[in-house]
């Protein structure tokens, strides 16, 4: 069948061209985050990826640390997502006057 094709092709066109179209995959990272972490590299002294990745996740828990007092002045009622999972909800129970 693939052969019939090609040859058909070849009679009518003259040529036989790979019409093969390559699917790319979703894009991950943006152009980006591939500079940042090329500098962040760069500055360490092309370190191994988990090192830098250890670098990152440090680098994220100081972030995090610093501006959490300053989101919870911000909110409302001092509830900020941490990203921790808070883990099921209490059940709503109903007081009744008697």
């Amino acid at each position: 069948m693939q052969l019939t094709r090609l040859i058909t092709r070849y009679r009518t066109t003259g040529q036989v061209k790979a019409s093969v179209s390559a699917h790319q995959f979703a894009t991950r990272y943006t152009v980006a985050d591939v500079d940042l972490l090329a500098y962040i590299d760069k500055a360490h002294g092309n370190l191994s990826g988990p090192a830098t990745r250890r670098i990152l996740e440090r680098e994220d828990e100081a972030v995090r640390a610093e501006m959490l007092p300053i989101l919870m002045e911000r909110s409302p009622d001092g509830a900020v997502f941490t990203g921790a999972d808070p883990g099921p909800e209490p059940p709503i129970t109903r007081q009744f006057e008697s």
